[in-house]
């Protein structure tokens, strides 16, 4: 057997260790309010099947009852739809705009198709679904927009 003080340098040593990787352990925790979240907005959709993830997003109130929802991606796309309407339910917006680059696709009136749905509507966020068919401001030209989903703050 070794001796007494080899024995208490051994066990402290093995003491210091279990501190260090205790310290090291709580301090990767972070202020213990859960794992990060991403900072951008929620907002995704297909514009004609190609994934489309918004890098911003806003949702606004305004005049009473109506909704302003838009969201920009890294690549110079942008989409917004405005629509009237409280609580939840399906709601066609009054206008809806898409921007690939320099060229813009619009819906408005009997102009396209635009349809929203809101399954959370809040006074500090909305939550919803939508699709949009959307014509050339040239004409003729048509985007889909499929599979959009948002979960916004206002």
């Amino acid at each position: 057997m070794s001796d007494p003080v080899t024995r208490l340098n051994a066990a402290l040593q093995g003491r210091y260790a279990i501190r260090i990787l205790a310290l090291v352990a709580l301090a990767s925790c972070g202020d213990g309010t859960g794992p990060p979240q991403d900072p951008r907005p929620m907002f995704s959709a297909l514009i004609d099947g190609d994934p489309f993830a918004a890098e911003t997003a806003s949702a606004e109130r305004f005049g009473g009852d109506a909704v302003g929802i838009e969201a920009d991606d890294e690549s110079f796309r942008g989409m917004g739809f405005e629509f009237i309407g409280q609580g939840t339910g399906t709601f066609t917006p009054y206008r809806a705009e898409v921007n690939l680059g320099l060229s813009v696709w619009l819906s408005f009136e009997e102009v396209g198709s635009r349809s929203v749905t809101i399954s959370v509507s809040t006074s500090e966020r909305i939550e919803g679904t939508f699709s949009l068919t959307l014509i050339a401001g040239s004409g003729g030209d048509t985007v889909r927009v499929t599979d959009g989903s948002f979960n916004l703050e206002f």
